[in-house]
């Protein structure tokens, strides 16, 4: 004979998915509709900055010269700044920001060689691409 759950857990039991849900953006799309389409940015590039060692750092902006600018503005106590990383080496163009976002989390997972195989491939000689930026 299976147990029954008492309606008071089974209430309690549900209180607390929802509960999890509402701190759970994933938990939450599961329970309810998927949330609405991200709008449109023209502007959002996933970027690879690397120093003359090749010491890489990723990330993202909605502005890439104006990010790669700060970043060669060197705030203290950074790790761009203490890595002496300020050459970019790679971008990626996206249409919405959230397509921006896993991208970079995809890069920021892979291994060092990869990164680097991804870098070669359109970037050979690892050279300074704000130039590409202006023109």
């Amino acid at each position: 004979m299976q147990p029954t759950m008492h309606p008071t857990s089974v209430a309690i039991t549900a209180l607390v998915v929802i509960l999890s849900a509402a701190k759970d953006p994933l938990l939450y799309r599961n329970l309810h509709q998927p949330p609405p389409t991200m709008p449109i940015n023209d502007d959002c590039y996933v970027y690879i900055l690397s120093s003359r060692s090749r010491t890489l750092y990723i990330g993202v902006t909605n502005n890439l010269l104006r990010r790669v600018t700060q970043h060669r503005q060197r705030k203290a106590g950074s790790f761009v700044t203490h890595n002496n990383i300020h050459r970019l080496v790679h971008f990626e163009h996206f249409r919405y920001i959230n397509n921006a976002l896993t991208r970079e989390k995809q890069l920021k997972g892979w291994l060092r060689a990869r990164k680097i195989t991804l870098i070669e491939e359109t970037n050979p000689t690892w050279r300074d691409l704000p130039d590409d930026l202006i023109h």
